[in-house]
């Protein structure tokens, strides 16, 4: 059975303009991520402009004004296994870095990795020392 490929590709089209928009776009992206990464089910069927547009679809909804983020929020909801999240998020953006494509839409997923790892948090300023290779994601 495919995927719906169409559905993929306007994730990551336009930022989304509203909270609940930009949630359900991000859970959206993480579940089909979890799919194609974890299960290996249809990964052989999406391009590389897919995996962007997943990428670019995980960008966490943040509420300045509250300095809060509801979407990271129902994501630990609907997602308590985080590790099973991370890993998908991480393979989306290895994915998209290791097939030498011009595109850095896998900037956009890296909040979401640091905020469900607890190597960051929301509107703190984080632990870790810019020079080591950990805050690059380079080392664990």
């Amino acid at each position: 059975t495919a995927l719906p490929i169409s559905k993929i590709e306007e994730l990551g089209k336009a930022e989304p303009s509203d909270e609940a928009t930009a949630t359900e776009r991000l859970i959206s992206a993480i579940a089909i991520a979890i799919v194609v990464t974890e299960f290996d089910l249809a990964r052989d069927q999406l391009s590389i402009e897919d995996f962007c547009s997943l990428a670019a679809a995980m960008a966490v909804w943040s509420d300045t004004e509250n300095r809060s983020c509801p979407s990271l929020e129902m994501v630990l909801k609907h997602f308590p296994n985080v590790p099973f999240v991370l890993k998908a998020v991480e393979k989306v953006c290895r994915t998209v870095c290791d097939r030498r494509y011009p595109s850095t839409h896998w900037i956009m997923a890296v909040p979401l990795f640091h905020f469900c790892s607890t190597m960051a948090k929301p509107f703190c300023i984080p632990d870790l020392n810019w020079r080591k290779d950990e805050w690059w994601g380079l080392g664990k």
